[in-house]
């Protein structure tokens, strides 16, 4: 589907949050690819089926309508093509059971949404801190 450059799809249903997190992400790890997605559903008939490149990472909103992020980490993880894309969950949700159930389900790990500018700046370097930890 893509090449071997650096990717990541950012699922999520709020055009600020897609918007704000992807320019903190672009501003710290610099050449990387962004592919922006405004529903779990819109994701999941773009990407299923689909051979991502080597180095992608899946940023994955967890409230959103029709499809919550559950729902597609559950579906990625029965896909043959993305059962291995590492997915890490962003939420404002903090129940400590939901996030458990993330994990169980197939997510690589969870942030909390951002709600200050330091915060975009933590997320941002969590993002990259994990992304080279698994892509050495």
């Amino acid at each position: 589907m893509l090449n071997d450059e650096k990717t990541i799809y950012l699922v999520d249903d709020d055009d600020d949050d897609r918007m704000i997190i992807s320019q903190a992400v672009h501003q710290l790890m610099g050449n990387v690819n962004i592919i922006e997605f405004s529903s779990g559903f819109e994701f999941l008939d773009r990407v299923l089926g689909q051979q991502p490149s080597q180095q992608t990472l899946v940023l994955m909103d967890i409230n959103m309508p029709r499809v919550s992020g559950l729902e597609v980490i559950t579906a990625m993880r029965l896909d043959p093509s993305c059962k291995h894309l590492p997915i890490l969950a962003i939420s404002t949700a903090t129940d400590p059971g939901l996030i458990d159930k993330l994990i169980a389900s197939g997510a690589s790990g969870y942030f909390e949404k951002p709600a200050s500018f330091e915060q975009v700046t933590q997320l941002a370097n969590d993002i990259n801190d994990f992304y080279v930890s698994h892509y050495r």
